[in-house]
């Protein structure tokens, strides 16, 4: 097993964007007290850097004539994403369901060819080589960016971009650097590439509820797919041709729903009960979910083999992880 520790924030234009990332990011609060124990823990929690006094200084500076100039009346609560119908209160969606601005390493999305993972780290993309261990950084906005996923050629990656006031999906040419957005007054999550690279999949809330959306990679053309209350997200691509595996939440209600894009048929495979962190991901080859549940306060990792049985529920089995890795 490798272990990968990226040192990405290396000179003082890069700690300040991350620094202005945060402060976005923290409007998301309801007190300035809030946000301004966030943005200490973001300094304390930063990486190693030589000499890195002056970039710390410029660095508080930064955020001291933010918290100066930010009212009160600011600082209290409103949606800063677009409104939800069937949200009461979207502090929940903005915590359970949009990204995060991670100090380290996030979202890893190995490549179709195995030498290559893309991953998200201080609101920016990376693509890690991990035969010499060497990230290059893939993009470089103010914005958020994160949840990448390969296309099947492997020709181009898909993520969620985050302002602090909406989200959007971009499709990304890696040899060109050419971006093509997915985008409404509503919020956008979670792209996913079809298993023939003709469609991307996604979150969108432009009905109302955040529902699944296709997006047409030649003719631009949007469809929906589902229309369940509240959340349907983080869709992944089943070997089944057909198939798309998705989570379905609502209140404390979470489950994993199959869709069969063929036939229409959508199926439970797995339901549970106040697991807000409740993901999946799906084996590129075989018919097989592996997800991560709590159980004692503990959360582990489960596989479901949909050959097994003609119906639900599905066999899983528990991995339990050697403690000498």
């Amino acid at each position: 097993m490798n272990f990968y520790d990226i040192d990405i924030l290396n000179n003082t234009n890069d700690l300040l964007c991350f620094f202005t990332k945060r402060v976005k990011l923290s409007t998301r609060f309801c007190h300035i007290k809030s946000m301004r124990s966030l943005l200490l823990t973001g300094l304390n929690r930063r990486p190693p850097i030589q000499n890195n006094r002056s970039m710390e200084t410029l660095a508080m500076v930064t955020i001291a004539v933010y918290l100066l100039t930010f009212s009160v009346a600011s600082a209290q609560w409103e949606n800063r994403y677009a409104k939800l119908n069937d949200f009461g209160h979207h502090v929940y969606l903005e915590q359970h369901e949009l990204p995060i601005l991670s100090h380290g390493q996030t979202d890893p999305a190995p490549a179709p060819d195995g030498k290559r993972l893309a991953f998200a780290a201080r609101g920016w993309l990376w693509n890690l080589n991990l035969e010499t261990g060497t990230a290059v950084r893939l993009t470089s906005g103010p914005e958020v960016d994160s949840r990448p996923r390969w296309s099947p050629d492997g020709k181009h990656l898909a993520f969620v971009r985050d302002n602090g006031l909406n989200t959007a999906v971009i499709i990304k040419e890696l040899a060109t650097g050419k971006e093509t957005k997915i985008d409404t007054e509503a919020i956008e999550l979670d792209p996913e590439f079809s298993t023939d690279g003709e469609w991307l999949y996604y979150t969108s809330g432009v009905s109302g509820s955040l529902n699944l959306w296709k997006y047409n990679l030649s003719s631009e053309m949007t469809e929906q797919l589902t229309n369940l209350s509240q959340v349907e997200r983080n869709s992944r691509s089943l070997a089944k041709d057909g198939s798309l595996l998705y989570l379905h939440g609502s209140g404390a209600y979470r489950a994993l729903r199959i869709k069969d894009l063929k036939s229409g048929s959508d199926t439970i495979a797995l339901a549970r009960t106040l697991d807000y962190h409740f993901t999946a991901d799906t084996h590129p080859k075989q018919d097989l979910i592996v997800y991560s549940a709590p159980i004692d306060n503990a959360y582990h990792l489960w596989t479901m083999d949909l050959n097994n049985c003609q119906t639900p529920p599905y066999q899983r089995r528990s991995l339990r992880l050697n403690a000498s890795l």
